[in-house]
């Protein structure tokens, strides 16, 4: 009875912070529900440790402050995005805030025990505590001042908008804001202060004394605890990953851009006769040509529309093409620009295929449903930014859940008058958690395994396929196109959870399909024949600017026709060919696809 009457405080605290953990939670994988599990058990171990080693765990109540600022750091963040984006949510998770009010509550109490048994001043400790608990909820006090104030939670376009702002405009800004708003926030501060300093003077009574080796043991745990809330769990809180991501991506922009000048000025392009007038890139996300039955007639009908065309003679379908990275950034900013893993070109240095089609007269669109900002989306935003034209789902659709099929809605932008358009799709496709990535209707396949991932997988494969479909449609119906190329910046493997090293070889096999009109094919006969013949042959997606080039017929100091798959000339095979970021070799896929024609 006693061991239960003094676990009964880890059990309420681990009760209350779970629950409220999974009722602000959306879509939750199986794994996600026990990786918090624990997560939360560990931090409610080390939220109570003070209380046990001072053996006051049944006496919680005397840390009132402490509870406080926990349960601000625990519910405000967490609470507010929710809130903010429950209508166009497909998933949510956000686990750190909560296990950050726990290891907070454990360092701050420690470090309140521990300056009230060293200095005699208890009245300056407890001015010091509040101070420092200020600071903590300061956050988050902006947290809720920018929700009254916008509705909205703060997100990477707000933190641009700071970077963006000069010191005038900030002042002004600030001054327009109406002076209720400012008394409020002069108001809460003064409140809050206040209320924080009377109960820390309340914990000031009960307060445990300290023998030389628990205040050695406080001490420790006080550093150890605090370095570990900023370090693991503040800086991965939404509002610092968004000043980081933002940060990063202005970084790079600049470098990026101080180069740019320079590789556009060297650019030199040729515009042969009969180029495509429209041309439409369509990039996937995470779709794996193993799963998809335009490349396999033993799978399940994933991509009905693609195998419907498979017999025609306008499109090609390539059966060994492979990912150059098993990760969207490294794949994409060497598959869009001259930098490949078989020159010494880097990204900061390339030419992008943008820069090509723009200086060849077309005009360029890039439409998105990838993030816009983001530590990992940097380089290929600074790709998409320098279209003529570039749209983001989650910017112009904010509210609604951000399934590929937006996408279509940018379509009547797209100037049909003009003959030499150059389009850009980038999908959301299959992107982990497969089952946020294609609506109710589109779920034909369902399995009992509890994650259900390679049902969900093929569900998202057979909505990809759908909305290629209808953007075809769209260029079709107003006779507007020439070419069309689609793949995938890197395969998956549903089968295996989410790795930092990717999938294996199952990761790197993607679909490679272009289509070429009767019109282009017409006038272009050597290049119709040439992808016809090279449809078996080997192919690594950093190599996708040189096939582009050589859709687009357009010669420049930058393309290699030896490293365009629409070119005779084409001089890789499966022997000198390397994925993996340029690691390893197509030599040592153990599950090589079958030779079909």
């Amino acid at each position: 009875m006693h061991i239960f009457i003094n676990s009964l405080p880890l059990i309420i605290l681990f009760s209350i912070v779970y629950l409220y953990y999974r009722l602000t939670t959306v879509n939750l994988s199986t794994s996600a529900k026990f990786l918090q599990m624990r997560r939360y058990g560990i931090a409610a171990i080390v939220a109570l440790l003070p209380l046990y080693i001072t053996n006051t765990q049944l006496f919680f109540w005397i840390y009132p402050s402490h509870i406080l600022v926990a349960a601000i750091l625990i519910l405000t963040e967490r609470t507010i995005y929710f809130i903010a984006t429950k209508d166009a949510l497909t998933s949510f998770n956000m686990p750190f805030p909560i296990a950050l009010g726990l290891y907070t509550f454990s360092g701050m109490v420690s470090l309140h025990i521990l300056l009230l048994n060293i200095f005699p001043n208890h009245t300056f400790v407890n001015s010091f505590i509040t101070f420092l608990q200020l600071i903590l909820l300061l956050p988050q006090i902006i947290n809720i001042f920018y929700y009254i104030l916008f509705q909205s939670e703060i997100n990477n376009n707000a933190i641009m908008l700071l970077y963006q702002t000069d010191k005038k405009e900030a002042l002004e800004y600030l001054k327009s804001i109406d002076y209720r708003i400012w008394s409020a926030i002069i108001i809460s501060f003064t409140i809050l202060y206040t209320l924080l300093f009377y109960m820390n003077n309340y914990t000031l009574s009960h307060i445990p004394t300290l023998n030389i080796y628990t205040k050695m043991l406080f001490a420790f745990l006080t550093i150890s605890t605090i370095f570990y809330s900023i370090k693991k769990l503040f800086m991965r809180c939404v509002l610092m990953e968004s000043f980081k991501a933002v940060s990063h991506h202005y970084k790079h922009l600049q470098l990026f851009k101080t180069n740019h000048i320079q590789t556009l000025t060297n650019l030199q392009v040729i515009k042969n006769e009969n180029t495509p007038q429209n041309i439409v890139l369509i990039i996937g996300e995470s779709a794996s040509r193993d799963y998809m039955s335009a490349f396999s007639y033993d799978l399940v009908d994933t991509t009905p529309w693609l195998k419907s065309n498979k017999s025609t003679s306008e499109f090609y379908f390539f059966n060994n093409a492979y990912s150059c990275a098993s990760s969207t950034v490294p794949a994409l900013s060497h598959a869009l620009t001259t930098a490949n893993y078989y020159n010494d070109i880097s990204f900061n240095e390339s030419v992008s295929i943008i820069d090509i089609a723009k200086k060849a007269g077309y005009k360029t669109y890039w439409f998105s449903n990838q993030s816009k900002i983001g530590v990992y989306d940097t380089p290929i935003t600074m790709l998409a930014e320098t279209a003529d034209i570039s749209r983001w789902v989650s910017d112009v659709f904010p509210k609604e859940k951000n399934f590929d099929e937006l996408l279509v809605n940018f379509l009547p932008e797209i100037d049909l008058l003009n003959n030499n358009n150059f389009i850009i799709f980038h999908l959301m496709g299959s992107h982990i958690d497969y089952n946020n990535r294609y609506p109710q209707n589109f779920q034909k396949w369902s399995d009992a395994n509890e994650t259900g991932r390679v049902a969900d997988f093929n569900n998202s494969l057979l909505y990809t396929d759908y909305v290629l479909e209808k953007i075809y449609n769209h260029f079709k119906t107003n006779n507007n196109l020439d070419a069309l190329i689609y793949f995938s910046d890197h395969g998956t493997n549903p089968n295996r959870k989410r790795h930092p090293d990717g999938s294996g070889f199952s990761g790197l096999r993607i679909p490679l399909v272009v289509y070429l009109s009767k019109k282009y094919q017409t006038q272009n006969p050597i290049l119709a024949t040439t992808l016809q013949n090279n449809k078996n042959k080997y192919f690594t997606n950093d190599l996708t600017f040189n096939l582009i080039c050589g859709i687009l017929n357009i010669k420049s100091n930058y393309y290699s026709e030896i490293e365009s798959i629409a070119s005779p000339l084409y001089s890789f095979n499966k022997n000198n060919l390397k994925t993996s970021e340029g690691k390893v070799s197509l030599m040592n896929d153990p599950f090589d696809s079958e030779q079909m024609s």
